[in-house]
């Protein structure tokens, strides 16, 4: 079920269509961060869109009937300074008339051991990834059906967290609507359904991570839909849009390509756009 519709929306001099569906694991993805930062921002109704992003048809700018369903967390920033969850919860409840479970809440706490990731002065303060995983314990406490959650997995390395936080995301049973900002896209393997991607040509790709493949190649003026440069010179990935006789064609020219899945184009990047 379509609710969230975008319409010529002009966003880093691109202009933007497309619709969101409910029950939908969705994700926008771009190496240049600030990118996914504030198409968020607009798609979550905070920054304004000129009457271009319609949620059941009226405008998501500031449009209170949405905010009400949906929340958005960018999972780099601290929202904490406390994990008493009673403080958390009386505070959500005069503030923002929001009910918080904070029996979850410490159960998270203690199962990720974020108590580790803390040091206490007059606040908590936590590391990068116990304010990872204390955002996500947050919002595993709160009981809202639109998920937007920005860099959901930014710091963590060890597997087993990552899989509890990426497998909780992607729940249909608990959020209707579920937008995810990537930071690693191979935490969401074979997780995602579709994925906005920015190209680093100044364009936009609507991907299906279980259909779509992508080829390594050497650039060349024969290509299109390019998508990203790579590490090694002169080699780019693209969306596999070509025919097979394309294909034969590369092969005539001695063009060696690979196919790759959307999973593995980030191995591709250098580490001046790992995250």
């Amino acid at each position: 079920m379509e609710y969230i519709k975008i319409q010529k929306l002009q966003f880093n001099n691109m202009q933007i269509d497309i619709s969101l569906n409910k029950q939908e694991i969705f994700a926008v993805y771009s190496r240049n961060e600030e990118i996914v930062n504030d198409f968020l921002l607009v798609l979550n109704g905070i920054n304004p869109n000129n009457g271009s992003c319609l949620y059941l048809n009226k405008d998501i700018f500031d449009n209170e009937d949405f905010f009400k369903q949906r929340i958005y967390i960018n999972f780099k920033e601290s929202y904490l300074k406390t994990i008493n969850a009673e403080f958390i919860e009386e505070s959500l409840m005069n503030r923002f008339n929001l009910s918080f479970n904070k029996e979850v809440f410490n159960t998270y706490v203690q199962e990720m051991g974020i108590r580790l990731e803390t040091t206490f002065k007059a606040n908590y303060t936590f590391t990068d990834k116990g304010n990872t995983m204390v955002n996500f314990a947050f919002l595993k406490a709160l009981n809202i059906p639109f998920i937007t959650i920005n860099n959901p997995t930014i710091y963590l390395k060890k597997a087993k967290i990552i899989e509890t936080i990426t497998n909780s995301l992607v729940d249909k049973r608990k959020y209707e609507s579920i937008i995810l900002g990537l930071d690693r896209i191979k935490n969401f393997k074979e997780k995602l359904e579709r994925v906005l991607v920015f190209t680093d040509y100044q364009t936009y790709v609507i991907v299906n991570p279980q259909k779509d493949s992508f080829l390594l190649i050497e650039d060349n003026i024969h290509l299109h839909d390019k998508m990203f440069r790579t590490k090694k010179m002169g080699l780019v990935i693209c969306l596999n849009t070509y025919t097979k006789e394309e294909l034969k064609r590369f092969n005539h020219f001695k063009l060696k390509y690979q196919k790759l899945s959307f999973y593995e184009i980030e191995d591709y990047f250098g580490d001046d756009n790992e995250k």
